[in-house]
């Protein structure tokens, strides 16, 4: 017979050692509280003689001991929780693989074409490699560019991991630069709750602008942090390209006009890696640098089986809990009614009438029948029928202190803030009543909460409640159709008023100049309405945008928290085409502005060049507020409390029709010349104009 093994006594939780002292001392004194309310209580219900009869079936002694039994019962509870432990069990854990968190430079020197296709695609290619032949631990990614963010924390999710890595392009990063330090800050972040050496591997072309990642490198050195370097590109280097407004590919120069040429630094890369005692490859035409960190990850000895073993004490809670139940049963059974014998048998408080002592008799006075009570002495309340009565409200102080102090606690608890999963109902419901910001407000406190068991559904929830936001926002935007068509018809408009500029300004003839500035003015307040039209609807776009990179981020999370959760993968692969074809939209839209403004730029030159050939500083009612063709200054109010409605005419955009229209009006008065009175002498020609 194994004898048990008694080693070592102590608690895990010490700090449930004080409920187990304050505990028993403050019921022992709300008892003494109540013994004592219970006393002023029967002192006004009787005399003390009579209370000495009234209570010879209650016993004092055995309230005494269920009352220490229960104090007992909280000390022992108080002991329970602080987890008692004696001897001593050894545990050995096994785990396989390094977790290896990826820092992947997204810059825009990163597009170099000197490695095919570029230095980010090859990167991104040789990550994929790398992930597909490394099955033995968990991976994460960090994008850096000037600034740096997790995109993938560790998993063992490799598809995940492979989702999160095609999606980094020059674009995840809005930040431009390179900070090579902050990436290494957040890669430590990513693995800071790991207990066994920290892999990071920073696949970069090595241009640290900031110059702090060697700095950085010998802190994170002290902190079991080894860092591999993978070098990108060539160090003969490559031109950088960039894309302009039209989307052409043309070099990116410096300051001074020469063009940018981004090389391979292998010295930095290569100091960042001896600082944490790691290595440094270089990436090659077909990944060769990542093959080469893999084989020593999974061949160093140590590296790639870990085993830890560790003493723990035994628990052995449950004999203060089974105690506890003993004496919680005990204390329930045990009463405090005693039998008393005097003369006979009384039952404790079934028979009301005592035994009182004779009375002196005076003049007048006649004693009690046999059976009745005394009428000296005692003062029993008219509500009372019997002693039996008053006998079960005796502990009613104790039940009313207790109750006070259950809704003290309750009114305290409603006092307290939503609990997340109250805030995730309340997030369903409003999403149910289609309260889309209440709905968000209150599924992000939940998310927030951070309750494991909650965060699937509640990511889920978040990202659909954003996503139909931003399809609320682009329900009020006008369609980029009909922005189309009126945007076409505009710009066949302005190309008519510059046309029609240029022949005025060839004939040099008054009538011609003036129609043709009256049409030029209508013309570019039309085209600055149109484009305002296609501004309001780019905001409207980069707005929803970003509510829907959210949902996107928020279905990803849910992904990642739930593995196989194919509805958050289903409608993350929706939204995620719902934002390709919104920034196509939005690059249309781009162009449909840079169009417009080009257009209007033309036709403030024709009219400026009009203005010139018009006769005095008031060109006339027509050209009035030539100055302000744009519509920039404020429209002045009637005097009479009334807007001018024919000013407030022009100020609206034209419809495709009604533009056509103002074109064929214009077009038939082509050969109408200013009248002239008979009386009023032929203006003389000077410099070849007709005035």
């Amino acid at each position: 017979m194994m004898l048990p093994d008694f080693s070592h006594p102590h608690f895990a939780e010490p700090a449930w050692l004080v409920l187990a002292l304050l505990a028993p001392v403050l019921l022992v004194l709300l008892m003494i509280y109540a013994g004592r309310a219970r006393r002023r209580q029967l002192a006004r219900l009787a005399d003390p003689e009579f209370l000495a009869a009234m209570l010879r079936g209650h016993s004092a002694g055995r309230r005494h001991i269920k009352q220490s039994l229960l104090v007992l019962a909280i000390f022992v509870i108080g002991l329970a929780l602080a987890r008692p432990q004696w001897g001593e069990r050894e545990e050995k854990s096994e785990s396989l693989g390094e977790d290896v968190v990826f820092l992947l430079d997204c810059s825009e020197s990163m597009q170099a074409p000197d490695v095919k296709p570029s230095r980010i695609g090859r990167a991104k290619l040789a990550i994929n490699d790398f992930v597909q032949h490394y099955s033995h631990g968990r991976v994460g990614l960090v994008a850096f560019a000037g600034q740096a963010f997790l995109q993938c924390p560790l998993t063992f999710d490799y598809d995940s991991f492979r989702d999160a890595l095609n999606a980094v392009d020059d674009t995840t990063i809005p930040v431009p630069g390179t900070d090579i330090g902050r990436a290494l800050a957040e890669g430590y972040a990513a693995v800071a709750k790991n207990d066994r050496r920290k892999i990071l591997v920073l696949i970069s072309d090595g241009e640290d602008l900031e110059k702090a990642s060697i700095l950085r490198a010998k802190e994170l050195a002290a902190t079991n942090v080894l860092i591999f370097t993978v070098g990108v590109g060539t160090p003969a280097g490559s031109e950088l390209m960039m894309t302009d407004a039209q989307g052409n590919r043309t070099p990116l120069r410096d300051p001074q006009g020469q063009i940018v040429v981004s090389r391979l630094d292998e010295a930095t890369m290569r100091q960042i890696a001896e600082v944490t005692h790691g290595t440094y490859q270089p990436l090659g035409p077909l990944g060769q640098g990542l093959n080469r960190i893999r084989s020593v990850l999974e061949n160093e000895v140590g590296i790639r089986s870990f085993v830890s073993a560790r003493k723990e004490g035994v628990d052995h809670f449950q004999v203060p809990v089974a105690l506890v139940l003993i004496l919680v049963v005990v204390e329930s059974l045990l009463g405090t009614r005693r039998k008393v014998t005097e003369g006979g048998i009384w039952s404790g408080w079934s028979d009301p009438r005592p035994h009182p002592s004779p009375l002196p008799r005076g003049e007048g006075e006649s004693v009690p029948a046999s059976g009745g009570s005394p009428s000296a002495g005692i003062v029993v309340p008219t509500d009372r029928s019997s002693l039996r009565e008053v006998s079960h409200k005796l502990p009613l102080v104790v039940c009313l202190f207790l109750l006070s102090a259950a809704a003290q606690a309750a009114e305290n608890d409603s006092e307290q803030p939503p609990t997340s999963r109250e805030l995730f109902n309340q997030g369903t419901q409003k999403l149910k009543d289609k309260n889309l910001h209440d709905a968000e407000t209150a599924l992000d406190a939940a998310v927030t909460a951070d309750d494991g068991a909650l965060q699937p559904a509640g990511l889920y929830n978040l990202g659909y409640v954003r996503f139909r936001a931003g399809q609320e926002m682009l329900k009020n935007a006008p369609k980029a159709g009909d922005l189309g068509s009126q945007s076409g018809a505009n710009q066949r408009l302005g190309t008519v008023a510059i046309k029609r500029a240029d022949t005025a300004l060839a004939a040099d003839d008054l009538s011609e100049i003036m129609e043709a500035y009256q049409f030029g003015r209508l013309t570019s307040h039309s085209l600055k309405q149109m484009q305002t039209a296609v501004k309001n609807a780019m905001d409207t776009n980069d707005k929803v945008m970003a509510r829907w990179l959210r949902s996107w981020g928020d279905f990803k999370s849910a992904l990642e928290l739930k593995p196989g959760y194919e509805n958050a993968k289903f409608n993350a692969d929706i939204v995620d085409r719902n934002l390709q074809a919104l920034k196509k939209q939005q690059q249309q839209l781009a162009a449909m502005m840079q169009m417009l403004g080009n257009l209007k730029q033309d036709l403030k030159g024709k009219m400026d060049a009009l203005k010139k050939k018009m006769p005095g500083d008031d060109p006339g009612k027509g050209a009035k507020g030539g100055d302000e063709d744009d519509g920039d200054e404020p429209k002045k109010p009637d005097p009479n409390g009334q807007e001018n409605q024919g000013n407030e005419g022009q100020q609206q955009a034209l419809t495709p029709d009604e533009a056509m229209q103002l074109l064929s009006s214009l077009h038939s008065d082509l050969s109408r010349k200013l009248s002239v009175s008979d009386t009023q002498a032929e203006p003389k020609k000077k410099n070849g104009r007709n005035w």
